[in-house]
Parts: structure tokens; C-alpha cells; sequence
């Protein structure tokens, strides 16, 4: 059976940054198709890869299909509150690094931060939460 795009470019961004090394720290991903509310309690900082979307339009006569596709890149860590500007700083250049990669299945289009880092979660459970989305254009018949 053929693999689903969009999860196939979730392994693919999740492969990009297991092990890759940003600012100093070495980044640990996985991906998942549903996310546990414990995994924000780790004292590491870790990546989790979430498919997103995808949306798809025919645009010629010979039936070639244009996806959109986006997978949602979370980083977390439990920190003091003294550590944010850096985890801040390294969400933007993991961000920076995603969107200059190559990959197999799709061309970057561009990555959106939202929220860059939640307040609320720090506030409440002391953990650094970002999310960014890796959008994605492929073409395929």
C-alpha cells in the first residue's frame, strides 16, 4: 500500500532534525499521529513532528495534482523562566534550517510560527511550548 503524503513528509522533517545540533543543543525528534498531554512535563528539549494538513487542486488538463501539505513541528522543554529567549532563538533558527533543507517528497514554501511560545503553558506547567508549520507544495499525478 502506498504511504500517506503527508505523513511521509512528517518522517522527512522529523529525520531532518533527529540528531541535528542547533545553538549547542542537540535536538531529539519523533512523530506522532496523536499527541500525549504528558510529554510537556520532560526535562529535555524535544521535538515532536504532528501531519497537519493537506489540500489539494487539479491544475492542468493532464490531471497533475498541486498538495498543499503542512506538518506542525512542536519544541518543548521545561525551563526557567531565564531560558526563554534562548529556546525562542532556537525555534527561530530550527525554523531557519527546515526551511533551507531539501527534501525527497515536497518544496518548502515557507514556515509560520504559532505561537512562537505559549505563555499560558509556561505559566501554568513551567514548560516551553513553540509550534511551527512547515508548509509544503508537491506535485504528483
Amino acid at each position: 500500500m502506498k504511504s500517506s503524503l503527508v505523513i511521509t513528509l512528517a518522517d522527512e522533517v522529523t529525520a531532518k532534525l533527529n540528531g541535528l545540533d542547533v545553538d549547542g543543543k542537540k535536538l531529539s525528534a519523533v512523530r506522532k499521529l496523536i499527541v500525549d498531554q504528558k510529554l510537556p512535563a520532560a526535562r529535555d528539549l524535544f521535538c515532536i513532528c504532528v501531519p497537519h494538513a493537506l489540500e489539494s487542486k487539479i491544475i492542468t488538463r493532464g490531471k497533475t495534482k498541486e498538495r498543499i501539505v503542512a506538518v506542525d513541528v512542536g519544541i518543548f522543554k521545561r525551563c526557567q523562566e531565564s531560558e526563554i529567549a534562548d529556546l525562542v532563538t532556537l525555534t527561530e533558527n530550527v525554523g531557519d534550517l527546515l526551511e533551507s533543507a531539501t527534501y525527497k517528497t515536497g518544496v518548502v514554501l515557507g514556515v509560520e510560527y504559532a505561537p512562537i511560545y505559549d505563555v499560558n503553558m509556561f505559566l501554568q506547567q513551567g514548560t516551553f511550548f513553540a509550534r511551527l508549520s512547515v508548509n509544503f507544495k508537491v506535485f504528483c499525478k
